[in-house]
């Protein structure tokens, strides 16, 4: 509730003013912040254009601590009269600062000039982002980086199960690997059943070789042939 000027004196800040310095307390890390990551990714270090960001959304905090200061100047001189001119009047009027009133007596600097103090070290060039926030952040999204991955896998898995339960119909590689197969197997067991067939009477085999005879008139017994006989006329 309470705010306190540099001159130590106490004054009652209202609570939508407290909201809006927070708001722009936030506004101001996001900006240098922002900036800061844009001259990583571009690789151009640039300080001057950093202290003009930094300057450009803290300044509501300069002319306040300095209005909050002029005022309570005001109050001690007149010994905290009822008619001594209030915080609010110095933030519409503008105050002007020891450094300002002595850049009007020299003239105007450049920016090179200005923010020279920066440029000396590297870490007053580029900010630390390894802070306590800057990790939280970080691990915040790793983690939902990782619970993202997870539904996806889980939802590949749960469609390609409900895929494999649904019968396919085979492709045409398929049904001749499988007609193949079945060929294979008619042909083993065709070889297994085979077996010699013998005719159980000698006529029946003269009359398959018949036709093996060199003289068709004769009337030869072709079993005492093939038996290793010799050539038997059969008498007619």
């Amino acid at each position: 509730k309470f705010g306190h000027s540099r001159r130590g004196l106490e004054h009652i800040a209202s609570m939508v003013e407290g909201r809006q310095r927070q708001r722009n307390v936030n506004t101001a890390i996001k900006a240098v912040v922002e900036e800061q990551r844009r001259q990583r990714l571009h690789r151009n270090r640039d300080p001057v254009k950093l202290a003009h960001v930094a300057q450009q959304y803290t300044s509501w905090a300069r002319d306040l601590a300095l209005a909050a200061g002029a005022a309570d100047a005001e109050a001690v001189r007149v010994n905290f009269a009822g008619e001594a001119k209030t915080r609010s009047h110095y933030l519409v009027t503008g105050v002007e600062s020891p450094q300002d009133k002595m850049a009007k007596r020299r003239g105007t600097f450049t920016d090179s000039r200005k923010y020279s103090f920066i440029s000396g070290h590297l870490a007053a060039e580029i900010l630390d982002a390894n802070t306590s926030s800057s990790f939280a952040s970080k691990r915040a999204k790793e983690e939902e980086e990782a619970k993202a991955k997870q539904q996806q896998k889980q939802q590949q898995q749960a469609a390609a199960s409900v895929t494999s339960s649904v019968a396919t119909p085979p492709t045409q590689e398929e049904e001749g690997r499988e007609e193949q197969r079945e060929e294979e197997e008619v042909v083993e067991q065709g070889g297994e059943c085979e077996e010699a067939i013998h005719d159980p009477t000698s006529g029946g085999m003269a009359k398959k070789a018949a036709g093996f005879a060199a003289n068709e008139a004769e009337k030869v017994d072709m079993s005492a042939v093939l038996t290793g006989m010799g050539s038997v006329t059969v008498q007619g």
